[in-house]
């Protein structure tokens, strides 16, 4: 019984560590994510404004970020959830290290060694996950950007400054390569070369994704390993 002080006093430094790291990685990854998202957004609108100003002969007709647009993207950046799940995740694979220790009496540097591979594992499982959200916060930014140069050019056109607009449609760009999906290539074989109204486009997503195991996150199908990036069709 001599092992439980230093295995107890072993298990609360690890588990204050991968407390230390959670709170890190919650601000690392909403930092990067609220870059994404900004960057797809000003992407998204730069070329437009230049159109606008062009075909209204008006300078100071422009698309700019708004207070609405910061709340957007925080809501759009939250990375709570996925630190959550490494937290919990690492916890548990830690308490099976802990248990099987004590009933081997494995020396405590063998058990240190045994945690060093589960902290590895879990963040290199948070690190996919984390560019899963950063490449997902970048598409949203950029469809929030879509969204608002529509309703200016609606706005424009309400004022007869220009032509009725038409319709905007999206598709996805879909990276392909030896790990892309079954559910994804589907989804680029299915989706019209003129694209497809965002409605349209999301619920195709959940068609297909349904048939794979995927759930839609924001406007994109998404999952690690995976690279999709919504575009609008010009």
């Amino acid at each position: 019984m001599k092992g439980i002080p230093s295995y107890t006093l072993l298990q609360e430094q690890f588990n204050n560590i991968v407390l230390g790291l959670k709170n890190k990685f919650i601000e690392a990854i909403r930092l990067d994510s609220e870059k994404a998202y900004e960057f797809g957004f000003k992407t998204a609108v730069a070329d437009e404004n230049a159109i606008l100003r062009k075909d209204t002969a008006n300078e100071k007709i422009e698309i700019n970020w708004e207070l609405v647009d910061q709340q957007a993207m925080d809501f759009a950046t939250h990375s709570e959830l996925i630190t959550e799940d490494y937290f919990t995740g690492t916890q548990k694979e830690a308490q099976k290290v802990f248990a099987e220790s004590f009933a081997e009496e494995r020396s405590l540097p063998k058990v240190v060694e045994s945690l060093r591979k589960v902290l590895n594992q879990q963040t290199w499982k948070l690190e996919r996950l984390a560019r899963t959200n950063i490449v997902n916060a970048s598409n949203e930014g950029r469809l929030a950007g879509y969204e608002k140069v529509a309703a200016k050019k609606l706005q424009l056109y309400e004022r007869g400054l220009i032509k009725k607009p038409k319709p905007e449609r999206y598709t996805l760009i879909v990276a392909f390569g030896a790990r892309t999906c079954d559910a994804h290539r589907e989804l680029a074989s299915r989706i019209p070369a003129g694209g497809l109204p965002l409605e349209k486009l999301k619920d195709l997503q959940r068609t297909i994704g349904a048939k794979h195991g995927l759930t839609l996150t924001g406007n994109s199908l998404l999952h690690t390993n995976q690279r999709t990036v919504i575009a609008r069709v010009v």
